[in-house]
């Protein structure tokens, strides 16, 4: 079954934690019902979709933790630790 979060919350890590937890798509509460209904209607088709003011950044990311194995930023901030892609200086 898919589902279709609706929130006030346009943090990307918000958006990351629905993503990774199963949700389909993610809607912001003051999107328009065109945009809620069009949600809907992605995740029945079985595709991820997001609110226009929200990045398909939050898609790649989702998608690049999921393919390594990870399920949650901080893993996702450790594994970047480790392979010296971001620093503690940064």
């Amino acid at each position: 079954m898919e589902s279709v979060i609706l929130s006030m919350y346009s943090n990307e890590a918000y958006v990351l934690e629905a993503l990774s937890n199963g949700a389909s798509a993610y809607v912001l509460k003051d999107s328009s019902s065109g945009d809620l209904v069009h949600a809907v209607r992605e995740a029945a088709a079985g595709r991820r979709c997001l609110s226009p003011p929200l990045s398909d950044r939050a898609i790649e990311v989702y998608q690049l933790m999921h393919k390594l194995d990870l399920h949650t930023q901080a893993e996702l901030i450790r594994f970047a630790l480790r392979r010296g892609i971001v620093s503690m200086d940064d």
